[in-house]
């Protein structure tokens, strides 16, 4: 089971997502995060589950995971298929599978039975409920650090930088961000000489 929110990197964080957490060491999660569409494609081939329930009574719109704003959505999603459960929770908030990172790479990989959705229940042709996001650039921003930490140990700094680049622009915008207000300007010269 899990909340259906935002990723700042994903874009979406729901089942699929959900099983990152069966990697039991914390430090090893964030060392892969740059891999994420892999592992979730791996993670999910070996822990199929029988049962994905989607809670979307309460999303999260904004960054996410973490941060963000809850929004009512007022439905939940089930499914014997994880993935299926996945697409139709991107399609409920507007979003295409083959924009979200790990949806495109699982799809291109074996998993098109997932595409074959037949919806039932509730919903209403065509409706989507519009759950923010974070902005273009932002999110670019995000998926750059991501590549360049998968190049290799030396660029792991510069991918780490970018990506906190992206999170100052989302909290306080970028002219507060190079004012001095995210990282002073006086603390620059000290962390650039080490």
């Amino acid at each position: 089971m899990s909340k259906l929110k935002r990723h700042a990197s994903e874009r979406l964080t729901a089942i699929w997502k959900n099983q990152y957490g069966c990697i039991p060491f914390k430090p090893r999660r964030l060392e892969l995060h740059p891999f994420m569409s892999e592992v979730l494609y791996d993670l999910n081939n070996v822990y199929w589950p029988d049962l994905s329930i989607i809670d979307a009574i309460v999303g999260l719109e904004g960054s996410g995971p973490i941060d963000g704003n809850p929004k009512m959505i007022n439905k939940i999603i089930c499914s014997k298929n994880a993935l299926s459960a996945d697409i139709c929770a991107a399609n409920l908030i507007g979003e295409k599978a083959n924009k979200i990172p790990y949806l495109n790479f699982a799809l291109k990989h074996g998993f098109n039975d997932a595409s074959e959705i037949q919806v039932v229940g509730d919903v209403k042709d065509n409706s989507t409920i519009r759950l923010n996001y974070i902005s273009r650039s932002q999110y670019l921003l995000y998926r750059l650090g991501l590549r360049l930490r998968r190049i290799g140990l030396y660029y792991t700094n510069f991918g780490s930088v970018t990506q906190n680049v992206a999170y100052a622009i989302r909290t306080m915008g970028f002219s507060e961000s190079v004012s001095g207000k995210f990282l002073p300007s006086i603390s620059l010269p000290k962390i650039v000489g080490k």
